[in-house]
């Protein structure tokens, strides 16, 4: 029991010390409550401190089985050749910067292993891809090559290297150097994006929307 109390009381200092912190409103059942204030007694916590960390534990929990469940592989574009599909890529900054870096530094778009890599081969000519970097919103977009880059795959950590892992494709009129929060992506598409997938095909009028709102943000520069 010290051993517990003694993870979460440093997980909440650290917390308090490096985060900026947000009021919410949450209601919950009466039961639950108690059961939250025996825990809190348990632990000598507010009740505050103890739903802050099973809010955190519980999205930790969510992102990993969506990493793991999510990177699926797309169904095939049937669309015509000359249409413009739009697609969402996640850039996964969850293992590190480097990836994103080359991505936005050599103008490309890039999935590693099965089967989020085989998606990177679905994109054709023309098609519209918005990059999405995890906690900061859709930063960068450009338009797919159709031509895949098969390449071996670097771990960032460990330095392993993992033989044609790496497929991506170059992306022509990379515009960068803003930022659609995910409140604002709801707000302008009036939907909510499937952003901690791997790379997801999105309509065209969420698309649309999305573009729009990049012209915008670019020309205000």
């Amino acid at each position: 029991m010290d051993s517990l109390e003694k993870l979460v009381s440093t997980q909440i200092r650290n917390r308090s010390t490096n985060t900026n912190m947000t009021a919410v409103t949450l209601r919950i059942p009466d039961e639950e409550l108690i059961s939250l204030d025996e825990v809190a007694s348990e632990l000598n916590m507010t009740r505050q401190d103890v739903l802050a960390q099973f809010v955190s534990y519980g999205i930790n929990k969510a992102q990993e089985m969506i990493a793991k469940h999510g990177n699926q592989e797309i169904t095939p574009d049937n669309s015509p050749s000359n249409q413009t599909s739009y697609y969402l890529l996640n850039t996964n900054t969850q293992e590190g910067m480097r990836d994103q870096y080359n991505m936005l530094t050599q103008s490309c778009a890039a999935a590693f292993f099965d089967p989020a890599k085989r998606n990177i081969d679905r994109l054709k000519e023309g098609d519209r891809v918005f990059l999405y970097q995890n906690r900061v919103g859709i930063i960068a977009t450009g338009i797919a090559s159709g031509t895949t880059i098969i390449s071996d795959y670097i771990h960032e950590t460990d330095g392993n290297v993992y033989p044609n892992e790496t497929h991506c494709q170059k992306l022509d009129s990379l515009l960068k150097d803003f930022q659609i929060t995910l409140k604002s992506c709801k707000e302008i598409t009036k939907t909510n994006l499937p952003i901690l997938r791997a790379m997801s095909r999105i309509s065209e009028e969420q698309g649309k929307a999305l573009l729009q709102e990049v012209e915008r943000l670019k020309n205000q520069k």
